[in-house]
């Protein structure tokens, strides 16, 4: 049971881009393998689609900072206490923010969530992402489909596609298959982020 609240995000709009930039992508194409030199590989695969919710493009990335750094951190922080399991943190996570079209030519806004994520969390984590989304997410169309979480069981192959949206010369560059096209829509604020052990300094 999800119950609907009524939230002022309280951030204004972003600034609007359509591409990612070549300084982003190369910190992107890296955080797979220092995850993964921090013991903490990138396991799983969430997907937000924005688009089912009353978030609007441009409060996508103050909403999804509100799951993440309001909810997630606070959840795994009180499960490693309660847990007495130090190796469920720190929080360890890429993600990136896109507004594909939908054939029609409106806007699909959603987010991709690469993280580390404990097996004997997996459960639990599953249920409370669809219950964070539905409390910041006003009016959910829980008939579609809302969140998706997958394993990641290929995290470089996917750092690939969550970069399809790089500039063809630097889709070129950074080795984006042409099966994965950009979407290139707008996008209000950050476009992709990391979880502070995996960022650049």
């Amino acid at each position: 049971y999800v119950q609907h609240r009524t939230w002022s995000h309280g951030l204004g709009r972003g600034r609007a881009t359509k591409r990612i930039n070549r300084r982003q992508a190369a910190n992107f194409m890296e955080a797979p393998e220092f995850a993964n030199e921090l013991g903490r590989p990138l396991n799983c695969h969430v997907t937000i689609a924005f688009a089912h919710t009353d978030i609007e493009a441009a409060e996508v990335e103050s909403v999804f900072r509100k799951i993440r750094d309001d909810r997630f951190k606070p959840w795994l922080a009180h499960r490693r206490r309660r847990d007495r399991a130090p190796q469920y943190g720190p929080p360890t996570f890429v993600w990136a923010q896109e507004n594909g079209r939908d054939g029609q030519g409106n806007g699909f806004p959603h987010v991709h969530w690469l993280l580390h994520m404990p097996p004997a969390l997996l459960h639990d984590f599953t249920i409370r992402v669809r219950c964070w989304v539905g409390e910041f997410g006003g009016n959910v169309d829980w008939s579609e489909t809302v969140v998706k979480v997958d394993p990641a069981t290929t995290p470089g192959g996917l750092r690939r596609y969550l970069l399809k949206d790089l500039s063809p010369r630097l889709r070129e560059h950074f080795n984006i298959p042409a099966r994965w096209p950009g979407t290139y829509g707008v996008v209000y604020g950050k476009r992709i982020g990391f979880s502070q052990n995996l960022g650049p300094t």
